[in-house]
């Protein structure tokens, strides 16, 4: 287990990312960076941290709320900006390998990890819906390293091939056309002795929600009553 910090070792750049973004935006000692393999649960973290930091129950853009500092689309210059005038505990997203992020000890980071099997399948329902818009915003924003996204083959079979088989980049082994999920969570669990960084597990927090949730209050240092726990648990149930 490494005793030292971490520190970037590669820089990732493709259609979807691009890490060198994180150096222009300043920390606060108190920021939260939700640090997620894709569709391992994301989205779903974002809102329960989020209702942990407002305990108001309303909706609130994702997008607007919780950036997503490593997607290249949107002009770092915008990005900053918006995060800058942010008065409420920031929390930012990112797919970053942590051996591709800057890391700060003052941070607070939360990692959510997934079944690879659950992760394939939901990226075969994102990446198969694709519209030729979002190839576009992707492919074509100014600044793109390396060759275009393709669009999703038709046979999941074809995709499960590449995915499971293949890198995008040259220092990982699976993932393609996107970026790695096996070797993601090695790079931060590799550090999970660190006191910073939390370790959640998307089926943990479909079997019991509600007590996953005071952990991730008590990680964050939010005081949250057992009725804003239970509020929130509805929130952001899968359950009907």
């Amino acid at each position: 287990m490494p005793n030292s910090l971490p520190t970037i070792e590669h820089v990732y750049q493709n259609a979807f990312l691009n890490s060198t973004r994180w150096q222009q935006i300043p920390g606060r000692d108190d920021d939260i960076i939700i640090a997620t393999p894709y569709k391992c649960g994301t989205t779903w973290m974002q809102n329960i941290v989020l209702h942990l930091i407002f305990q108001d129950l309303k909706v609130r853009n994702i997008g607007t709320f919780s950036r997503w500092v490593d997607m290249r689309v949107q002009p770092i210059a915008e990005m900053v900006a918006e995060l800058e005038a942010q008065e409420h505990r920031r929390v930012m997203k990112s797919h970053l390998p942590l051996d591709g992020l800057e890391f700060r000890p003052n941070a607070k980071y939360v990692v959510v990890g997934r079944d690879p099997r659950d992760v394939f399948m939901s990226l075969w329902n994102h990446y198969s819906s694709y519209t030729p818009e979002i190839l576009d915003a992707v492919n074509n924003t100014e600044g793109r390293v390396g060759p275009p996204l393709e669009p999703c083959p038709d046979n999941i079979r074809t995709l499960w091939d590449m995915w499971i088989n293949r890198g995008w980049f040259e220092w990982e082994t699976e993932g393609y056309p996107h970026w790695s999920n096996f070797r993601h969570i090695q790079t931060w669990w590799d550090y999970r002795h660190l006191p910073n960084i939390l370790f959640i597990h998307f089926n943990d927090l479909l079997a019991d929600l509600n007590a996953e949730i005071a952990r991730i209050s008590k990680y964050l240092e939010i005081d949250c009553t057992s009725e804003m726990r239970a509020a929130i648990t509805e929130k952001t149930t899968f359950k009907v």
